[in-house]
């Protein structure tokens, strides 16, 4: 059996699947990532992953490029004759689905991770193309050997107004989740450092906040702070900082910038508070890894974020798009180590109660399981070298 992994990066992939890839890989099922090459398909290929090559941009626009780009995944799901192909992100999603249909491939799952740029930007183009990439979703979310997962309820509500059947037809799951044993509970561990870590950690795009933060960190100086960045611009979102104000930043010595950070427990050990002022998510997954060591968290009251956190009670819910509540959030916490101390400890339950990825896993099979026809055991007894291998991935 062949199973067909679809998404608009290796990145994405490497980083949200490769346990459920891998848990499928050791119940004989022949898995093959589909992606465009970028740095993450050799890491992928070193895990036992097949990868197939898809070249589509992220940010293309052209009707007949974009078109050969569903031709180009055709040819590859004729050439692998897969069962069943799961779609991770817009373009896969869309593409993924005319492509699938066309070379009757006879099971299709849609993971829709997020609703993405077209839903948050206000700019012309995106008001002009959301209401045709609604109708395209509608087209790709029916079937009958069609089905649809999707990372929050808001998500369900705005799609559901086209496609009524989603409301009870979807799969609602708390993202990829979180691997419970690598991101162990930090909640009360006293970090003699002489000041607080306050962290943000994702792609340096607009929609993620990255700017509030900036701002909130510059109006914070006077406060024993140390505000860190993990993340790299993404230049392939339209959302993405450029190179020169990331330098800019930088030069500035406020935030210390690591990048991409491979093993992003070791930052939140050392993380005091975890900030993420997004302006719309699926389900954060650097929230799901604060919330499963214990760390207090603040984000945005929006779609996704508002799924991880309670306002006052694993962590502060503030308005998007103002630094101004954001510097008063972070001052708020700094000042109150109860209160740190408390919210972490709720983030904690709240994860081995929600977050597990081993519940994902276990919904995900039973997807699996009802369009095949096939067991998938989602609590198969793991090899020590398998689970070695789920913990060291970032």
């Amino acid at each position: 059996m062949t199973f067909l992994f679809v998404a608009n990066t290796g990145w994405y992939l490497y980083n949200f699947r490769m346990s459920l890839m891998l848990r499928l890989q050791q119940q004989g099922v022949r898995v093959i990532a589909v992606t465009p090459e970028d740095q993450f398909v050799a890491p992928l290929q070193e895990m036992g992953i097949e990868w197939r090559e898809w070249k589509v941009s992220r940010n293309g626009m052209n009707p007949l490029l974009e078109w050969q780009k569903v031709r180009s995944l055709a040819d590859i799901y004729r050439a692998e004759s897969p069962q069943l192909v799961h779609h991770f992100t817009i373009k896969p999603i869309l593409y993924g689905t005319q492509a699938a249909k066309k070379s009757k491939v006879p099971y299709i799952v849609n993971s829709v991770t997020g609703l993405g740029h077209m839903f948050v930007s206000e700019s012309w183009k995106a008001r002009f193309l959301r209401p045709l990439i609604g109708k395209w979703y509608r087209h790709s979310l029916r079937g009958r050997n069609t089905r649809s997962m999707f990372q929050n309820q808001d998500d369900i509500n705005i799609l559901s107004q086209m496609i009524p059947e989603l409301q009870k037809e979807a799969t609602l799951t708390k993202g990829s989740g979180v691997n419970l044993s690598r991101f162990q509970s930090m909640n009360g561990i006293t970090k003699k450092k002489g000041f607080l870590t306050v962290l943000f950690a994702g792609r340096l795009l607009r929609e993620k906040g990255i700017v509030e933060f900036v701002e909130a960190a510059k109006k914070l100086q006077h406060l024993p702070l140390k505000f860190i960045v993990c993340g790299s611009p993404d230049f392939g979102n339209p959302s993405s900082i450029t190179s020169q104000l990331l330098e800019k930043w930088t030069s500035e010595k406020v935030i210390h910038f690591k990048g991409h950070v491979e093993k992003m427990e070791e930052e939140l050990q050392e993380a005091d508070i975890v900030v993420l002022p997004s302006y719309r998510e699926g389900t954060p997954r650097i929230l799901l890894e604060a919330s499963a060591m214990g760390i207090p968290m603040i984000t945005c009251d929006v779609p996704g974020c508002r799924d991880v956190v309670t306002h006052k009670k694993e962590g502060l819910l503030i308005p998007p798009q103002e630094s101004d509540a954001l510097a008063e959030a972070i001052e708020l916490l700094v000042n109150d180590n109860g209160l740190r101390i408390a919210m972490g400890k709720n983030a904690r339950k709240r994860a081995e109660q929600e977050f597990d990825e081993e519940r994902v896993i276990e919904q995900t099979f039973d997807i699996y399981q009802n369009l095949t026809g096939r067991k998938f055991d989602a609590t198969v007894s793991q090899s020590k070298s398998l689970q070695k291998q789920i913990i060291q991935i970032s």
